[in-house]
């Protein structure tokens, strides 16, 4: 009879996975992530079929982490609110985890994220996409919505990158780079 998977073998290895992408890119190997992981080179294949799906589990458990982070507090009526919400909670994980930062980077623009993957993610921030469906329905935004919500993304690591280079005034800045971002992609 096959052992149970350890699931502290298997947060290690995507744990470990998440620092050698943010430093070493999609080049980081399998037998190093198994090394620096403390396991055995095969035993990263008895959790992961393939490079592939380790790479999109690890998306997928950092995307989650950041859903949680935006979605777990109280759903303003005011979508302005909400969207400040959400830009702050961002702001605040992203400060907090450059590395998952620069892992999911690096990610997103490989086509190694299969389509299942994209939409587990898209179905973690419903209750976000819902309200921004509804927005773009009533016509709340410049761009379609997949444009608005990359415009988004973009200028809140733009915020982040500068504000863990610049610590004097960060509430300020942070605060700035949400009005920036509400008057470049909300019509007034």
């Amino acid at each position: 009879m096959a052992r149970p998977l350890s699931e502290e073998k298997r947060q290690a290895l995507i744990q470990t996975a998440i620092n050698l992408i943010a430093e070493q890119g999609l080049s980081a190997s399998t037998a190093n992530i198994a090394k620096q992981a403390g396991v055995a080179s095969g035993t990263l294949f008895t959790y992961f079929d393939s490079k592939e799906a380790l790479f999109n589990q690890v998306y997928l458990a950092i995307k989650n982490d950041i859903a949680a982070a935006l979605l777990n507090d109280a759903v303003y009526n005011d979508w302005q609110t909400q969207m400040q919400h959400w830009w702050n909670a961002y702001i605040a994980w992203g400060i907090r985890h450059p590395r998952e930062r620069a892992a999911v980077r690096q990610l997103e623009s490989s086509p190694i994220l299969a389509q299942e993957t994209r939409q587990q993610v898209r179905e973690a921030f419903i209750p976000m996409w819902q309200m921004l469906a509804e927005a773009e329905r009533l016509g709340r935004f410049y761009l379609p919505l997949d444009l608005t919500v990359l415009m988004m993304e973009n200028m809140m690591e733009t915020t982040i990158q500068y504000l863990t280079h610049e610590t004097q005034a960060s509430a300020h800045y942070q605060q700035i780079g949400f009005e920036m971002m509400w008057r470049a992609v909300v019509k007034a």
